[in-house]
């Protein structure tokens, strides 16, 4: 073959190369177009907030580097903005949240956020003045498929109107009037809006006795991969922490040993220490128990265990003897 051919056929290839890897990789390049264009919007939103003095120099600093630290992967989910939505909120329904609640916020539910983020339903317990409702309207976009509030306030029946507002799939607020620790409401909300939720968020009474009460029923309305959030735990009500997590009173049925705690089960390994060991019940449903200052996030298992057990395998050729 001569040089000419040759060059010719490995232009040929190299541009088929480049034709396939187009088709390959376009999805990611497109969400990856889409991170940048939310981040951008995200970082103007900042700068406004700090050039008309709404936020600091250093917590718009800490803004900007929170924005631009670089991300694991491309297929993370694009900041969400919480933060700013609420710097922005000056007039309208009200907000009354502790400032480091945004970032555990952006850990926990920034999946459901961006141009292509996952689909999320959610119930908000205690929304009283309504404007973390339209928060999470806003900012989880269209993603949002139904939102759910509840409040023992029959006027926050108002706040249905935020599924109105530009921008959001139509009618899909809703506010359902009763007790967190009613089992009938959550019983009614379940009817009217079956197939679970990816998120329950408890910022009701935050008496310890309703969280407890709330999460034995709630926590079953969540779906796989779904977060259960628990807001404004303090000393006054922290009994309930231990009553989800150290007590043996739990959601969690069949395969738990008797009187068992949360804790107790998500550590149990009733065949020894290694390497294989059949999950109870919450080994099998509960993903993580994740506490910050004055939070309590548990996230319900997304992803089976491999083979149905929690299991350890080796990889290599080479041990040194234990």
């Amino acid at each position: 073959m001569t040089r000419k051919p040759l060059a010719l056929a490995l232009a040929l290839a190299l541009a088929w190369v480049s034709a396939a890897d187009d088709q390959v990789h376009a999805p990611v390049r497109n969400r990856r177009k889409a991170m940048e264009a939310d981040t951008v919007k995200a970082l103007r939103d900042a700068k406004s907030l700090f050039d008309e003095g709404i936020l600091s120099e250093q917590e718009f600093k800490e803004q900007k580097a929170e924005l631009l630290q670089p991300k694991a992967t491309v297929a993370a989910a694009a900041p969400c903005g919480f933060r700013a939505f609420f710097e922005r909120n000056a007039a309208g329904p009200g907000i009354h949240k502790w400032l480091h609640y945004f970032s555990a916020y952006e850990q926990e539910f920034s999946r459901h956020c961006g141009a292509g983020g996952a689909p999320a339903k959610m119930i908000e317990i205690g929304i009283q003045s309504g404007g973390s409702m339209r928060m999470w309207r806003e900012r989880f976009g269209q993603n949002l498929e139904v939102l759910v509030g509840v409040d023992i306030q029959p006027n926050t029946k108002a706040w249905e109107r935020f599924g109105d507002e530009p921008g959001s799939r139509p009618g899909n607020v809703h506010v359902e009037i009763g007790s967190q620790a009613d089992p009938a409401v959550f019983d009614r909300i379940n009817a009217k809006y079956p197939g679970g939720f990816d998120i329950v968020l408890d910022d009701g009474s935050h008496a310890a006795a309703h969280i407890l009460a709330t999460f034995q029923i709630a926590w079953k309305l969540l779906r796989p991969g779904g977060v259960y959030f628990i807001e404004d735990i303090t000393k006054e009500n922290r009994r309930a922490v231990h009553d989800i997590i150290l007590s043996a009173s739990h959601p969690h049925e069949g395969g738990v040993r008797k009187g068992s705690t949360v804790l107790d089960a998500l550590y149990d390994n009733k065949e020894g220490a290694c390497c294989k060991i059949t999950p109870n019940s919450v080994q099998h449903e509960v993903e993580y128990v994740k506490m910050y200052p004055m939070i309590l996030a548990i996230k319900k298992r997304e992803t089976p265990l491999d083979g149905g057990a929690l299991q350890a395998k080796r990889r290599g050729d080479k041990w040194i003897p234990y």
